[in-house]
């Protein structure tokens, strides 16, 4: 004879069966992991507020402010409760199933977020605030600060500055120090540089270093080169004449950017825009190749012979010499398509 606690453990295991079945279903599992932001967590996680209980002791969600459909089902935050998961507060004594999501505190969305409970709701869930619109999947409420928070990073570019603003930082000294200029760095699109807007309008900057892999060091760009572009898209641009081909492109996660105390070689101290840049510890050396172009000849056999010194023969204080067959140069270097190169 089967006692009333199995009685309700087999109950709750039942509708537990059939709820996961209509998520399934109504493809709504993958929502409901995009709702929280985490894809990973494990489907038991959604209901630790889900269990066969009276309607009187579950945790539930409110629907009073929700759209109601023919079919007597409710939409919330992009989640369809059908009529069976519905209950009047006044209801009693009635085992029911509510479809709950975790607190906020799992369901955070994106990694950098920011206060829009200011901004002006639409019809369709979005939130204009500053000149933008947030979609309805763009942003969260927070329960633990009780506001609404936007994902920034969805609308604009997101990037680092090393020290936050009002400081920049000492290389001597490797710390953030006080700055009393602005900082606004140049910022170029495509083909140019941008003059009618300041990097704060165009970026949403967060502050620290770029975390590297453990593959990967971080190195001062202006070691390296003096050339280096901030680009409309949050990406550095950087020229490395060391480099094939002479040119490098980092992610936002990639490097910070600041204005920078250094020490030159005659030991004078001197600001400069500058980043740290992450690169992988290991130069590949099938990229980056040390070109000292010694002399170009023309062979009989009608290829070209390129003098170059690699990392390893640089080292050893002795040229190698890379033959390359002069198609291969008219394509790739000079552009066999040019008129003068026909």
């Amino acid at each position: 004879m089967t006692t009333e606690s199995e009685n309700y453990t087999k109950a709750t295991e039942k509708m537990y069966d059939e709820k996961m079945t209509w998520l399934y279903k109504e493809n709504l599992l993958t929502k409901i992991l995009d709702n929280i932001g985490k894809k990973s967590v494990e489907v038991g996680m959604l209901f630790l507020n889900v269990n066969g209980q009276l309607c009187d002791n579950i945790t539930s969600v409110d629907l009073s402010d929700s759209a109601k459909f023919l079919d007597g089902s409710i939409v919330k935050n992009g989640i369809r409760f059908p009529p069976e998961y519905i209950f009047n507060s006044n209801t009693s004594g009635v085992l029911c199933i509510i479809l709950t999501l975790l607190s906020c505190v799992l369901c955070k969305k994106c990694n950098t977020s920011i206060d829009i409970s200011e901004g002006v709701r639409d019809t369709d869930g979005g939130i204009f605030f500053e000149d933008r619109h947030y979609e309805e999947n763009e942003h969260y409420f927070d329960n633990e600060t009780n506001t609404e928070m936007g994902c920034i990073c969805l609308k604009t570019a997101c990037i680092f500055k090393c020290c936050p603003f009002g400081m920049k930082y000492d290389s001597i000294q490797r710390q953030c120090v006080t700055d009393t200029d602005e900082f606004n760095p140049i910022v170029f699109d495509a083909y140019k540089r941008i003059l009618n807007e300041k990097a704060k309008d165009i970026f949403h900057f967060n502050f620290g270093r770029a975390k590297c892999e453990n593959d990967e060091v971080s190195i001062r760009i202006g070691e390296l080169t003096a050339v280096h572009n901030l680009r409309l898209d949050g990406k550095l641009y950087i020229e490395l004449p060391t480099s094939i081909p002479p040119w490098v492109v980092r992610g936002p996660d990639k490097y910070c950017i600041d204005t920078f105390v250094v020490e030159d070689d005659k030991g004078n101290v001197k600001t400069s825009l500058d980043a740290l840049v992450c690169f992988a510890d290991e130069p590949d050396n099938d990229r980056y190749m040390y070109v000292d172009i010694m002399r170009l000849h023309h062979c009989h056999s009608g290829g070209l012979l390129l003098a170059a010194r690699t990392p390893q023969s640089s080292r050893q204080s002795s040229d190698s010499v890379l033959a390359l067959p002069s198609r291969w140069l008219r394509l790739h270097v000079f552009n066999a398509d040019s008129p003068q190169y026909g």
